[in-house]
């Protein structure tokens, strides 16, 4: 009395594991791309925004005649953060690929574009830790260095401008120009 005929089990359970089978499709389809579009949008957003506070770190850093070790070290556990940061951004790249958008097609090119220009100023940065840790002598701070450092500030935010208006894009998600 409380079992089914083993056809209608079957067919209840064939049933279950077609549903099963076509929401997960679906989910594949439909859900994943569009959470890595968004991950990609705020994982590159955050991306520029830690790149900007290197910049930051090393550009005080530049006044400074005597450094020590420990700052070194955060700089170089903030570019490491950075490189993962990027590497996570390469693999939900081409998940976003399937998305249905009814805009059209996801901006693909533009964002690989992003990550490279963001990993080619990591590098720029990192040359010039390195050259920050070999040191200056007391000659480049009297002629280099004391010069700008009346024009310092505006140097600085029109270096850090652009990285901030584009973090701001990416998080508001202001649309991105298309490449040529």
């Amino acid at each position: 009395p409380g079992f089914d005929v083993i056809e209608v089990f079957a067919y209840k359970r064939g049933t279950m594991v077609a549903l099963g089978v076509l929401l997960a499709l679906a989910d594949t389809l439909i859900v994943w791309p569009v959470l890595a579009r968004q991950r990609l949008r705020t994982g590159l957003a955050q991306a520029v925004r830690m790149t900007g506070h290197l910049f930051r770190m090393q550009s005080a850093m530049f006044v400074q005649r005597q450094r020590t070790e420990e700052e070194f070290i955060q700089i170089m556990s903030e570019e490491s953060r950075i490189r993962l940061a990027l590497l996570a951004l390469r693999v939900d790249v081409p998940l976003t690929t399937t998305e249905p958008r009814v805009k059209g097609r996801f901006p693909r090119e533009i964002y690989v574009e992003l990550i490279n220009q963001c990993e080619f100023a990591l590098e720029r940065l990192t040359c010039r830790r390195l050259a920050l840790q070999h040191g200056f002598g007391d000659s480049f701070y009297d002629f280099v260095i004391s010069p700008l450092m009346q024009n310092r500030r505006e140097m600085l935010t029109s270096v850090r401008l652009p990285g901030y208006v584009l973090s701001s894009a990416l998080v508001s998600q202001s649309p991105l120009p298309v490449l040529p």
